[in-house]
């Protein structure tokens, strides 16, 4: 990566961690919100590869755990995990159809919740596990439904200002 992609990539954790704070924390529809840091985190590892999807993924997820009630550091574990695994599954496909990055991104959205709250219960978290498992389908659906906006988004600014890099 550039050094413009990598201010890039900055920019769009730090725009959405304040969209996520200032607007989508209000939203709730049927009870749990869209994780807007999330999605954002998993299109550019989807745009860019698994050690992109890691690194934003830990940076996005650190600044979150700094930013909420919980312990520090499991956001950003499950943010790494996700953007890897995310940017390990793009690289078996040369090409895709336009759901694709929708699907593989309602899929991590689940699993990265169920991760968060596997992990906050280990750590001793009151978690209540049937409202969780009634909260995830709903999640992967928001996540899902931002997804297009945000990949469409972070692929024409990154082929903006990196235009050799691989297309999709």
């Amino acid at each position: 990566m550039t050094g413009g992609r990598i201010f890039l990539v900055f920019l769009w954790v730090v725009t959405a961690i304040a969209v996520q704070g200032a607007l989508l924390s209000r939203v709730t529809l049927l009870g749990p919100r869209p994780d807007l840091v999330l999605v954002v985190v998993l299109s550019i590892a989807f745009y860019d590869g698994p050690l992109a999807g890691a690194v934003t993924g830990f940076a996005a997820g650190l600044s979150v755990d700094l930013l909420s009630d919980h312990v520090v550091g499991v956001g950003a574990l499950v943010l790494c995990i996700a953007g890897w695994a995310t940017g390990t599954v793009r690289d078996y496909y040369d090409r895709f159809s336009a759901t694709t990055p929708i699907v593989i991104v309602g899929v991590a959205s689940a699993a990265a919740t169920l991760l968060l709250g596997a992990l906050l219960k280990l750590l001793g978290e009151p978690i209540a596990w049937s409202r969780l498992a009634a909260d995830i389908p709903r999640i992967a659906l928001y996540d899902a439904v931002l997804t297009p906006f945000v990949f469409a988004a972070v692929a024409a600014l990154n082929r903006r200002v990196d235009p050799a890099v691989r297309q999709w």
